[in-house]
């Protein structure tokens, strides 16, 4: 699987991770930081991972033998307390800029110093086209079951919540809406249940976590 964060974005290799999902055939995790990274309505995409993220992303990240993390903190909204836990029956390999990043909350298998977009023009150009038929098929499953959990059922008569609001927003704008959202649960809203498709179109602090941030 991979698990792309906002170093993709300011790598500018959101397409470059497209390439690498689709050729490799890799579903594609994100971390809040990492939407837009990866079009949430191709058929890889899992959506956010961690506690607030999709069960489907997060069943995904746990059952993978090996995660491709791009520019990602791995912070304990993903991982939870347990990172043993996390880590264990897995390989991790980590790219990022910054060395310091590299085994800070998570012991990993392979650390990558490398700017994100030239490694992937390189792993792009060698890597063999792989459809892993029985992998997709399960991650399928995970998706349909995350689909038919009742807080994804459709909303009837005139009820308004977070979740009506942002899938209005979405209906209305084709998607195209650039996102600037708070911090708090309209913040989580605003990252489940529009469908990012562009990077840098979803503004928001998930450093820092700064109330006023809008």
């Amino acid at each position: 699987v991979l698990y792309a964060g906002g170093g993709v974005i300011a790598a500018h290799a959101a397409k470059d991770v497209a390439a690498l999902a689709r050729k490799a055939g890799m579903p594609v995790a994100t971390t809040l930081m990492g939407i837009g990274s990866f079009d949430e309505n191709d058929p890889l995409a899992l959506g956010m991972a961690g506690m607030y993220g999709t069960s489907a992303a997060n069943e995904v990240l746990a059952a993978a033998d090996v995660v491709i993390a791009l520019g990602v903190r791995f912070n304990d909204r993903v991982t939870g307390r347990d990172i043993l836990q996390y880590v264990a029956r897995k390989k991790i390999v980590h790219v990022d800029c910054d060395p310091s990043s590299i085994d800070k909350n998570v012991p990993v298998d392979l650390g990558i110093v490398a700017d994100i977009k030239d490694l992937l023009t390189t792993v792009n150009s060698r890597v063999k086209p792989n459809v892993r038929a029985a992998w997709l098929k399960q991650v399928e499953k995970w998706k349909a079951k995350d689909a038919a959990h009742p807080e994804c059922a459709p909303y009837r008569g005139r009820d308004v919540s977070p979740r009506r609001a942002v899938e209005s927003v979405y209906n209305a704008t084709k998607g195209l809406a650039l996102l600037v959202a708070d911090v708090g649960d309209h913040q989580m809203a605003c990252a489940r249940y529009f469908r990012h498709s562009h990077p840098r179109h979803f503004l928001s602090s998930g450093g820092m976590g700064t109330m006023g941030f809008a």
